[in-house]
């Protein structure tokens, strides 16, 4: 595997971590290269072989020639059956890869094919359902927030170098993807169906079930990075229009915690709303019990948001905007609700059906339980990967 990030700070960490180690327990032997470990390296994992790599997240850099010359190193010195690679920009490395013939990419989001990574207007915050190409400038896509230009906190994206890495991913025999919705994404933007194959990631269910409970002042719930997109302003302000008595908790953290949490004080939230930090996924299920709701109220198209997956599979109803993979896996009326992206009246109106209603609460959970271990199995999961590394190992 080559990646780009490794440890345990978000989605895209943790599903490469899991393919890893679910190939690794079944007997493959697996390495990653990684450029940058993330600020909370993995405390436990298995003996996978780890090699740091640098650059690979960039373009073009001052380490190119070195990292093109470690991928090569390990290329020529393991000689793998299969290269799986995810969210790698080098032009270099990518051209080094895709040579090899026999790789997989593998993708969280749209990193290969948007300058922005989100497939979202910066300003207006609505979904982009344009090609990469030169449409992309008159929206500004090709800035974004970083440490950089004149000290604004602007960096440059690069179109010409990103029209490169994306025609050198097209040139890769094989792409996962996770939903249909994603799909879409990469045949808009010159992919052929032929090389596309949608894996649904496996949501693993809970050791005991425990169904949602009548505790008179229920919990909402929001798990994920607290970020312009994610829509944590959102809940809140829908929160703070629901007069029914109920708590909220916010897990996770982000450059956005801050601006939320001051929205709170405005609203006078601060005895309702509590925000607990960054919480190790193993610790989740605290949480997730207590929750009469989970709410998933990103704003850019998720392409699958497993975050809601993963409440349904401990047996409870999400809540979310219909945008993104999100409407392939929640059902509106049955594991939960989908509403119109943006529409906070909407977002409070079905949070509070469910505030209100521990019963409703409970059938909605309970048929989103029975959904996920019908869908999203470990067994079906890996069998597809399998399948696909296979198919890769096998190309002439």
């Amino acid at each position: 595997m080559v990646t780009t990030r490794w440890g345990a700070s978000g989605g895209a960490e943790q599903v490469t971590y899991e393919m890893l180690e679910g190939l690794a327990a079944e007997g493959h032997d697996c390495t990653v290269a990684y450029a940058e470990e993330t600020v909370r390296p993995w405390t436990t994992h298995r003996s996978l072989r780890r090699i740091q790599v640098a650059g690979l997240s960039q373009y073009y850099g001052c380490h190119d020639s070195t990292s093109i010359t470690e991928v090569g190193t390990l290329l020529r010195d393991e000689s793998p059956d299969v290269v799986l690679v995810r969210d790698v920009l080098n032009v270099g490395v990518l051209r080094l890869l895709s040579s090899y013939r026999k790789v997989v990419a593998t993708h969280g989001a749209y990193t290969a094919c948007c300058l922005r990574e989100n497939k979202i207007f910066y300003i207006s915050r609505k979904t982009c359902a344009r090609r990469l190409g030169l449409g992309c400038l008159p929206h500004g896509c090709f800035l974004r927030k970083r440490d950089g230009i004149l000290g604004l906190g602007l960096a440059y994206n690069n179109l010409w170098s990103l029209m490169t890495v994306l025609s050198l991913y097209r040139s890769i025999g094989l792409h996962l993807l996770v939903s249909e919705y994603q799909k879409d994404v990469f045949l808009a933007n010159g992919f052929r169906d032929a090389q596309l194959r949608v894996i649904r990631r496996h949501v693993d269910l809970p050791e005991a079930y425990t169904p949602v409970g009548d505790d008179p002042n229920p919990n909402v719930l929001f798990i994920g990075r607290i970020d312009r997109y994610k829509g944590v302003d959102h809940l809140l302000k829908a929160i703070s229009t629901i007069r029914t008595r109920l708590t909220c908790t916010v897990v996770g953290d982000g450059p956005y915690k801050q601006r939320c949490m001051n929205i709170c004080r405005r609203a006078g939230l601060q005895d309702r709303v509590s925000f607990v930090g960054w919480v190790p996924r193993q610790d989740l299920q605290k949480y997730l019990i207590p929750a009469r709701l989970v709410v998933v109220p990103s704003i850019w198209p998720e392409p699958i948001g497993r975050v809601g997956l993963e409440a349904m599979a401990f047996g409870r109803p999400v809540v979310a905007y219909r945008c993104g993979g999100i409407p392939e896996w929640l059902a509106e009326g049955q594991t939960g609700y989908l509403v119109e992206n943006g529409n906070v009246e909407q977002l409070s109106r079905r949070i509070g059906e469910l505030v209100v209603s521990a019963q409703l609460a409970r059938e909605l959970g309970a048929q989103a339980m029975h959904f996920v271990a019908a869908n999203y199995s470990r067994s079906k999961f890996f069998s597809d990967l399998r399948r696909a590394l296979h198919d890769a190992s096998t190309t002439e």
